[in-house]
């Protein structure tokens, strides 16, 4: 099966731009690069398929390039967080059922969107859409001792999976809450907010939850959305088209005027 990936690069000064959280909008929307990967050639779903290979790939496909990511990884195995009956295609670049109608994302996804997010050691971040924990352990691998990643889950029954597949990596500070009425949480702030279920827009409400030099990375239909918030206010905003994402069913009240 052939994985189709697009870019597209150019710039916009938005000149005066449009007030938006404080600051000038910056647009960098990516030039269309048009590349196809066989990342299924290799892989016989009948077999076994070492999760390393998959990791060895992504790699060697430029995908997955932080050495910290890297490490992380291949440090939380992505079978750990798969239902038992599928820890055997962790291998497989797809996405897998975890049961309640969710899925593990497609490893590529998850690698290109925490490449983007840029976590690093002893940040706070905010996992929405947590899943089965895999997201939430692979950050918390990055902030280590120092840092926080809080995931959310708005389904009760995978706080619960999430909770328990975290166990073995107590070492991790890293903690699954179920998700209240409102998206994220917007008493508190961040370093970093990674989203896993596609908006109809930018959640304005989230931005206000990013601290300066921030970044958000979320899914806004079918193009996730990179955001770094300057220091001084300004965002400045990247955009990567061609995904599909299940649907965020957070309805907040106010989004971006981009």
């Amino acid at each position: 099966m052939f994985i189709f990936f697009s870019y597209l690069v150019y710039i916009i000064w938005t000149g005066k731009g449009r007030k938006f959280s404080g600051g000038k909008i910056f647009q960098l929307f990516l030039v269309q690069i048009d590349f196809e990967t066989d990342l299924e050639s290799c892989y016989n779903t009948d077999t076994m398929i070492p999760y390393s290979s998959l990791i060895d790939h992504l790699v060697s496909q430029g995908i997955l390039h932080s050495p910290h990511l890297i490490d992380a990884f291949r440090s939380i195995p992505r079978e750990a967080f798969l239902h038992p009956d599928h820890r055997h295609l962790a291998g497989l670049d797809r996405p897998l059922s975890i049961g309640y109608n969710q899925t593990n994302s497609q490893p590529k996804t998850v690698a290109l969107m925490l490449e983007w997010l840029a976590p690093s050691s002893g940040q706070k971040i905010l996992d929405i859409g947590s899943g089965s924990g895999w997201t939430t352990a692979l950050m918390g691998h990055v902030v280590g001792h120092f840092g926080t990643v809080l995931g959310l889950e708005r389904l009760p029954d995978l706080v619960t999976v999430g909770h328990q597949n975290l166990l073995p990596f107590s070492h991790l500070n890293t903690t699954i809450e179920l998700a209240g009425s409102d998206i994220g949480r917007p008493s508190n702030q961040y370093d970093r907010i990674l989203v896993s279920a596609a908006t109809d827009e930018l959640p304005q409400s989230l931005l206000a939850q990013l601290r300066p030099n921030g970044r958000l990375v979320i899914p806004v239909q079918t193009t996730i959305h990179s955001v770094l918030k300057r220091q001084d206010g300004s965002i400045i905003l990247e955009r990567y088209p061609g995904f599909s994402f299940v649907p965020c069913v957070f309805l907040p009240s106010e989004v971006s005027n981009e």
